[in-house]
């Protein structure tokens, strides 16, 4: 039912069970003005409790109006928008981390392995009925007018299709090779697991360099 203010005119609308079957004296909200209201008989099928009539009016427009499009406010933001643009930072700073760490390892400290090349590899190889065995051999070589930090060396076994069937790395110590001179090496007895083997890759790299290679050359 809708109830009007004799008063200021303001209108109310409110459940039809708020005045009850002996009427009442309701309280404008806005002017504060008290008249009494003629009574409401509900009908038989709705039990509901009534509210209390005076709550319920101090309780009108109580919250406030939505913000105008015009408003000068500022709006707020969501906190989901702010955890996308956080996360969405890090990546973009992991990203650039991440290709400086590949373009250029020796501002984390890592030299590349450019300069050194392999020369005078020796294999030799002994099989059993139960096992096969290698041992690789050679000279790691500094070509160029540096001096240059050893890399690691790695040895792979490929099947025909040049999917790895199994390897090997060795680390260094941190060893350097002058210019223009060499470093024999040794893998020392390799257990061969797979005689599916058709073609062995030895290489030289940074771990960097190694993990990124998914082919060897």
């Amino acid at each position: 039912m809708i109830l009007q203010c004799k008063n200021c005119n303001a209108r109310y609308l409110v459940p039809d069970q708020a005045i009850g079957t002996a009427g009442r004296t309701v309280r404008c909200a806005r002017c504060n003005h008290n008249w009494f209201e003629n009574p409401f008989t509900p009908p038989t099928d709705s039990p509901e409790k009534i509210p209390d009539f005076d709550v319920m009016l101090d309780s009108i427009n109580s919250s406030p109006a939505p913000s105008s499009p015009t408003t000068n406010l500022p709006a707020a933001i969501p906190n989901n928008y702010i955890a996308f643009k956080a996360i969405a930072a890090v990546f973009l700073i992991s990203i650039a981390g991440l290709f400086l760490f590949i373009v250029k390892p020796s501002l984390f400290g890592i030299t590349h392995s450019k300069g050194l090349i392999l020369a005078d590899i020796k294999i030799d190889k002994t099989s059993d009925e139960q096992s096969s065995k290698m041992e690789i051999s050679g000279n790691i070589v500094n070509i160029t007018d540096t001096p240059s930090k050893v890399s690691n060396l790695r040895i792979m076994l490929l099947d025909s299709t040049d999917y790895p069937l199994q390897s090997w790395e060795f680390g260094s110590n941190g060893e350097t090779i002058n210019p223009k001179e060499n470093m024999p090496f040794s893998s020392g007895e390799l257990n061969i697991k797979s005689s599916l083997a058709k073609r062995m890759v030895i290489d030289l790299g940074t771990p960097i360099e190694l993990k990124l290679r998914q082919k060897p050359q």
